[in-house]
């Protein structure tokens, strides 16, 4: 029988679900419920049906044509619900957004943000993923990704792009050191680098970029010490270590407490920027849109501190 009643309505809801996560276990955890109940409610949908929905291999699941055919029907009315109930307001439960995003941004700039929009949208529940590794669309599907932050120096093919964001590098140090720079010009220093800025970016991509428009640090004798965070090379540069490459808008707080100060006078630059992607099954949800311009409104300008 596949006449649509409370029961169906409710297996379509976390059928809907496993399409989205990839996994009955994603399902659960998304849910907050056990992998047995999802397993039963998919069963019992499957038994309605009178047809599987999903291929079990050990390589995980794949729809069926069925199951393929009704999660093109599902997904999308799934999604007109959660926006409707967003638009109404009221006692409904929070819409969740997931977000995926560097290290380094997330504690630094980002995640301090979300405390303030949340301020601004109580009804969003934000789930923020610290990661640096490519946004792969399938990865990004079965882990429900609703948008991931990528610094980058082109934009990721295949994914939708909501938001382009410039950020700015420049050497800096601490004022100690700077004076010291600025005092000598044969004093030899180390170079704090990110080794991995952006995807397939050398160890010295963000050095090199400098480098190529001014020669104020690249005629000084030098060490090297790599990292695997731009937040780590900050940090050592605050106590003293060496010169880091800034960038906006990670370092602007330390700049605005003077534990970091610009190493040199020269222009910033733009070696990469920050590309918000999302996937493009279907339009951006009024949750994303807004979280989105909320973060483009309070990106700062280049040496912004406050």
């Amino acid at each position: 029988m596949r006449t649509l009643d409370p029961t169906m309505a409710a297996d379509l809801f976390v059928f809907s679900e496993v399409t989205a996560c990839g996994s009955f276990t994603g399902a659960a955890e998304r849910m907050r419920v056990t992998q047995g109940a999802v397993s039963q409610r998919i069963a019992r949908l499957e038994k309605r049906l009178g047809e599987p929905l999903f291929f079990r291999g050990s390589r995980g699941l794949a729809l069926t044509s069925m199951g393929a055919s009704l999660a093109e029907a599902v997904r999308p009315a799934m999604d007109q619900i959660a926006e409707a109930l967003l638009k109404l307001g009221g006692p409904f439960q929070p819409r969740r957004l997931r977000i995926s995003c560097s290290g380094s941004l997330a504690l630094d700039w980002l995640g301090g943000l979300i405390l303030q929009f949340q301020t601004t949208e109580p009804a969003i529940e934000i789930e923020l993923v610290a990661e640096d590794d490519l946004p792969e669309i399938a990865k990004l599907r079965r882990e429900s990704i609703d948008l991931a932050i990528r610094y980058d120096s082109s934009p990721p093919q295949g994914l939708m792009i909501l938001a382009v964001l410039d950020s700015l590098i420049f050497p800096v140090c601490t004022s100690e050191l700077q004076a010291k720079l600025a005092r000598d010009k044969a004093c030899s220093f180390t170079r704090l680098h990110d080794a991995h800025a952006w995807p397939k970016a050398s160890r010295t991509a963000e050095w090199d970029a400098i480098d190529a428009v001014t020669s104020e640090f690249a005629d000084r004798r030098h060490k090297d010490v790599y990292f695997n965070l731009s937040k780590l090379a900050l940090q050592a540069a605050a106590q003293g270590a060496g010169v880091a490459i800034g960038r906006t808008p990670l370092v602007n707080q330390q700049i605005l407490n003077g534990s970091l100060v610009p190493a040199t006078s020269a222009r910033p630059i733009v070696a990469a920027r920050y590309y918000f992607l999302s996937l493009m099954d279907a339009a951006p949800s009024a949750a994303l849109t807004s979280f989105v311009s909320y973060v483009c409104d309070a990106w700062p300008s280049p040496l912004q501190t406050a």
